[in-house]
């Protein structure tokens, strides 16, 4: 019953809505495709590889299969951003000597930025819920520039996921690695300013 329901219930309205998404995603202009690069990355990053990420992350997916690699990108390199952005704030915080983490965070940070480069967003989760509010902006802001500069430079990535270790296979490593750093910059100034010694 299930089946026949998706089939010949579903199917129609999902098939339609999934077409009007690939050619609402293949129609877009250069100063369009850097906004909607910068939403799928933010809202893709806003909870470390939570629920509401799964949202953005599902579209991709789905994009992806359709030979619309664009999106799919954006998931990979978005997804290192938080823990990369992390570590980069520690480093620039020393350099600055404004000490922003704990001892403890410092040690989670360790943990947080391997996972980062194998684009596992939630070592990060332990950090970020000592100051959720500062470092969900700083963070999903920095997934959102890395986003927009990705889906701008028409990077693609016909691989769903494997962090630092698939920006060869992407359509464009380099505009991918910019992207990735750029937005790995953008989340370390923002957390060196805004988080409290």
């Amino acid at each position: 019953i299930g089946g026949l329901l998706m089939y010949f219930v579903l199917g129609g309205p999902i098939t339609a809505m999934t077409n009007g998404l690939n050619n609402f995603v293949t129609g877009l202009d250069q100063s369009q495709k850097t906004l909607y690069g910068f939403v799928i990355g933010f809202i893709g990053c806003i909870d470390f590889g939570g629920a509401i990420s799964k949202v953005p992350n599902l579209i991709c997916g789905g994009l992806l299969l359709d030979g619309i690699t664009g999106p799919e990108a954006i998931k990979v390199l978005a997804a290192m951003v938080p823990p990369l952005g992390i570590t980069f704030s520690l480093v620039l915080s020393k350099l600055l000597k404004k000490n922003i983490y704990t001892a403890q965070e410092k040690e989670n940070i360790k943990v947080a930025f391997p996972m980062g480069l194998c684009m596992i967003s939630e070592g990060v989760i332990p950090i970020a819920m000592n100051d959720i509010i500062r470092t969900v902006i700083c963070t999903a802001t920095g997934c959102g520039v890395t986003g927009a500069i990705s889906f701008s430079l028409d990077v693609g990535s016909k691989v769903p996921s494997g962090g630092v270790f698939v920006i060869p296979a992407m359509s464009n490593p380099l505009a991918a690695l910019i992207a990735l750093l750029a937005g790995t910059a953008v989340t370390g100034v923002l957390l060196v300013l805004i988080k409290k010694k």
